[in-house]
């Protein structure tokens, strides 16, 4: 639906605004260690990252870089 909305002069911005998906990385576990939601924006670019439990680093570093990733794809979709 945001994507299809998004298309529409004028409404994508209050789209950016009103549609805010929320991700959470978990392990294979199930436990949850990162929660990433866009924050409510007319432009779209504002993200934030809940550490939900401490992790190492090698394992922090490399959420960290999926996240980004999927910051830069989401981003560049609107």
């Amino acid at each position: 639906m945001d994507t299809l909305a998004g298309q529409l002069p004028g409404v994508g911005m209050i789209c950016n605004y009103i549609f805010n998906p929320s991700y959470i990385i978990t392990t294979e576990e199930g436990a949850e260690l990162f929660r990433i939601t866009k924050e409510p924006s007319f432009w779209g670019g504002l993200f934030k990252i809940d550490k939900l439990a401490e992790v190492d680093s090698s394992e922090e570093i490399r959420c960290m870089m999926g996240l980004l990733m999927m910051i830069f794809l989401e981003k560049s979709r609107g």
